[in-house]
């Protein structure tokens, strides 16, 4: 435990200095590998997702508020779905435009969500995003995940079907137009996904604020189960195909995940409890005070000793200068530093100074 308490420190001591580097770099990454995988969903134009665009556009993201970079990442889908249908196109756009509309009027801050949820689908861990959300965030985090949902599998319909989207005409422009959002919005996946994850949010945002010992580690568990009941009943329902494994190794991660979270961001010692009572004017307080886990580290204190060398030899006939200089050492306090004349003792072997100084008189240094 003293390991982890020793990396945890290092590592925080690390990002307070270095903050503003790591999440550019961490953004950095974020928005290439989200442009990655709308160029491999799509790929209907390499001019905004081949390497080179790709590199530009993520380190333009990573200079950029959250907001921005779902903007970037909005546009980079549009000019794709240009390429293949200008009806794609409108209904994407508006789409979009409905998305940032209702993101910036109710969960502003929380725009990385909309970017962070179709990556972490890609990666098959998807349950890790509404653990977090819910333990660092606020309950308007669950609108966020359910637009990065939104968009997901708006991608996934449209690339199912390219045919029949680029080869719209003016006779069954209406028609296709109801294929595509009716395909979109009537996505019997997407609707328990947005449930378990909306549901997961709000129940560990309020479960962690709980007043109860251990509570991160109770909303984990309960977001978890959460999940993993809404997902099976919608999967017994409305005939979702979950993988059942897939489902269970997911959460798996994503349990460690939030619990590595938890750790460095909520780590508190329960067996140290402490009950506080004190009064004002108009009330009593009653607190429950529980310390956080940190480690300590002892200071080191590094004394430096110095001692007045004896001058017993100096020759005491010459002008009073070494009888001077001696009755001097004693009204120092030479007997303080008696302590150390063992040691020099047995450097010297003849119980002076483990070094010899003689004093002259300055005619004989002249002489």
């Amino acid at each position: 435990m003293t390991t982890l308490l020793e990396i945890r420190e290092n590592i925080k001591r690390i990002y307070s200095r270095y903050s503003q580097y790591i999440l550019a770099a961490a953004k950095f990454l974020l928005a290439a590998a989200a442009i990655s995988m709308v160029g491999e969903a799509t790929g209907y134009s390499r001019a905004v997702t081949g390497a080179l665009p790709t590199l530009i556009l993520a380190l333009f993201c990573a200079v950029i508020p959250s907001g921005g970079m779902c903007a970037v990442i909005g546009a980079v889908i549009l000019v794709q779905l240009y390429v293949l249908s200008v009806l794609a196109l409108a209904l994407a756009a508006v789409i979009f435009l409905l998305i940032f509309l209702l993101y910036f009027r109710f969960s502003p801050r929380d725009g990385v969500l909309i970017v962070l949820t179709p990556v972490c689908l890609r990666l098959g861990i998807p349950y890790v995003v509404p653990m977090a959300a819910g333990l660092l965030l606020s309950p308007s985090a669950a609108l966020s995940i359910a637009f990065g949902l939104v968009v997901h599998f708006a991608i996934s319909f449209i690339s199912q079907n390219e045919t029949v989207l680029s080869s719209v005409d003016s006779d069954t422009l209406v028609e296709s137009s109801q294929t595509i959002i009716g395909g979109i919005f009537a996505n019997p996946t997407m609707l328990v996904m947005i449930a378990a994850f909306s549901v997961c949010v709000l129940l560990v945002y309020y479960v962690r604020r709980m007043r109860v010992a251990y509570a991160w580690s109770a909303a984990i568990a309960a977001g978890a189960v959460a999940q993993l009941i809404l997902l099976l009943i919608g999967d017994v329902i409305y005939d979702t195909n979950f993988s059942i494994a897939l489902v269970f190794l997911g959460m798996i991660v994503s349990v460690a995940i939030c619990s590595g979270l938890a750790f460095f961001f909520f780590n508190l010692d329960y067996s140290r409890i402490e009950q506080v009572q004190f009064e004002d004017d108009d009330y009593y307080y009653y607190v429950k005070a529980v310390p956080k886990v940190s480690l300590r580290t002892r200071e080191r204190t590094v004394k430096t000793i110095s001692r007045t060398m004896r001058r017993h030899d100096a020759p005491a006939s010459r002008g009073g200068r070494g009888a001077q200089m001696q009755s001097d050492d004693d009204r120092d306090g030479y007997d303080e530093y008696e302590d150390y004349g063992d040691d020099a003792d047995a450097y010297r072997g003849d119980g002076g100074c483990a070094e010899d100084y003689t004093v002259y008189d300055e005619e004989e240094n002249h002489g």
